[in-house]
């Protein structure tokens, strides 16, 4: 499956889906503000990655910025 498959299939699939690193503090961020809203666990999907530029090449062309956290909702 391609990255612009896989990314899209978790965008329909999930409510609630983010992209994030481990590491980043902005990540840590968005996760734990998402944590206030008690969204069931088969509603979100977080996806954790290291370095891996076909995913920030593929939400740049959706988002327009290549960094994360990368928030889809809806």
């Amino acid at each position: 499956m391609s990255v612009k498959a896989e990314i899209d299939q978790l965008i329909k699939q999930y409510p609630v889906f983010v992209i994030s690193k481990t590491y980043c503090p902005f990540c840590t961020m968005a996760k734990e503000a998402l944590k206030n809203y008690a969204i069931p666990a088969d509603k979100i999907k977080i996806m954790e990655i290291e370095n891996c530029a076909k995913i920030k090449n593929y939400t740049s062309q959706l988002t327009g910025d290549r960094t994360v956290p990368s928030v889809f909702i809806g």
